[in-house]
């Protein structure tokens, strides 16, 4: 056979050549497609300029699906002065997200406020939203109650979840189980993937209604399968302990990853501790230590004590024990118990600081002041050695006795020490 003809070799490196063949009736029909689309977007253009505030409305709905944010603001802006509600909602979102226009809360809550004087559930929400965390107007848990309310007697799911959430954490209502758990099952029965969420989690920790781990597993997939990140890693962390769900750690790594690419905070540090130990994926340290700084961007506790981890023992980065005492830091300004106990051990002995010993026993006293038994442990060390404190071996027995009651094998070994030096009762 000739293989310069059909199926002979090409020169090195030159790429095949394929044909597609394109039914022509196909293309027709796309043409055809293409120009009604366009006469539509006329014939809308139209009568938006001509003052149809429904055209206006849709016009401005078609540029912001298009990304001509712009063009979406301006037509947003015509509907609304003319009265449509649901336009002036969307100018006020325009206005507090900085879509088309720069961002401004103040006149949003405007915005928003005018719809929601007009009965219009989602703008009552949205207006909630803000004076709850206060964007745009004075904070105030109660008005911000008052709104989500409004909008929840209307049936509208978001506000429902809002309302539920205060309800849960009694937040400018008296914190009530049972109202939580009625408003989110109210907003899952819609389908709202956030309630579906919230749900799971009053029956996984028996919140307001029965413990049920089987339907907080099932709660929790549903509102994945919508996309709700969080329900993801809480999916995730039921396939690593086994609850609900047989254990595997391999769907648990995948959750995990999943809730990760949508920015979960939690998912990515849950990932990065799956990649630190090799647990349902490869062990690889780096790549722990590169997601525990995604998640320590986003404010997660765990991963900024995780990540000062990494450097104090360089797993998966530079040691650095100076770097490592400043996450310690960081996490200890926010009250994490872990990091708070970190910073007083590198204190204590010099690592990545000067040594100062009154500062280590600062900082172990007050984790030991929430019941973290390493804390208490190093704090009883202090005083018995007298580091940073002066020397009380009643009170370091006293710290010994607590850690030891949880678990620490450490303090159970000081306890036997203290009392070989010192054998008579305490009192």
């Amino acid at each position: 056979m000739n293989e310069e003809q059909n199926g002979g070799r090409l020169p090195e490196g030159q790429p095949e050549t394929v044909m597609v063949y394109i039914d022509p009736k196909a293309l027709r029909s796309m043409d055809r497609a293409a120009r009604q689309k366009a006469r539509d977007h006329r014939a809308l253009a139209e009568a938006a300029e001509d003052g149809d505030l429904a055209a206006q409305y849709k016009l401005a709905c078609a540029f912001h699906d298009a990304g001509l944010d712009e063009d979406a603001f301006y037509w947003y802006g015509r509907a609304a002065e003319g009265g449509h509600i649901a336009a002036m909602f969307e100018l006020g979102v325009c206005w507090l997200a900085g879509i088309g226009t720069p961002a401004d809360p103040a006149r949003a809550a405007e915005q928003l406020a005018a719809a929601a004087e007009l009965g219009y559930p989602p703008a009552q929400c949205e207006l909630g939203l803000c004076y709850e965390l206060g964007r745009g107007v004075e904070k105030d848990k109660a008005r911000a109650v008052e709104l989500y309310r409004d909008a929840a007697e209307q049936n509208y799911p978001p506000a429902q979840c809002n309302l539920g959430f205060l309800y849960f954490h009694g937040v400018g209502v008296p914190e009530d189980a049972q109202e939580a758990a009625r408003l989110f099952a109210a907003a899952a029965e819609r389908g709202y993937p956030r309630a579906l969420y919230l749900l799971g989690v009053c029956y996984e920790n028996g919140y307001g209604l029965p413990a049920d781990m089987g339907r907080a597993v099932a709660l929790y997939r549903a509102a994945w399968e919508k996309g709700h990140a969080e329900a993801a890693s809480a999916l995730g962390i039921c396939y690593d302990r086994g609850a609900g769900v047989p254990a595997d750690a391999e769907k648990a790594a995948a959750l995990y990853a999943g809730a990760a690419e949508k920015g979960d905070v939690r998912g990515k540090y849950l990932l990065g501790r799956c990649y630190a130990a090799g647990h349902g994926v490869p062990q690889d340290a780096g790549r722990a230590a590169a997601l525990y700084a995604e998640a320590r961007k986003g404010g997660h506790l765990g991963a900024i004590c995780a990540l000062g981890l990494c450097y104090e023992y360089g797993w998966g980065v530079e040691m650095d024990k100076a770097r490592a005492a400043a996450l310690y830091r960081e996490g200890a300004g926010l009250g994490h118990v872990p990091c708070q106990c970190n910073l007083g051990y590198m204190y204590c002995h010099g690592l990545g600081v000067a040594e100062d010993r009154g500062e280590a026993a600062k900082w172990f006293a007050l984790a030991a002041g929430q019941g973290d038994p390493r804390a208490q442990f190093l704090l009883g060390e202090c005083y018995e050695k007298g580091w940073g404190v002066e020397k009380d071996w009643t009170a370091a027995r006293e710290l010994y006795r607590k850690a030891a009651a949880q678990g620490s094998a450490a303090a159970r070994m000081a306890l036997k020490r203290l009392e070989k030096r010192w054998p008579f009762p305490f009192l």
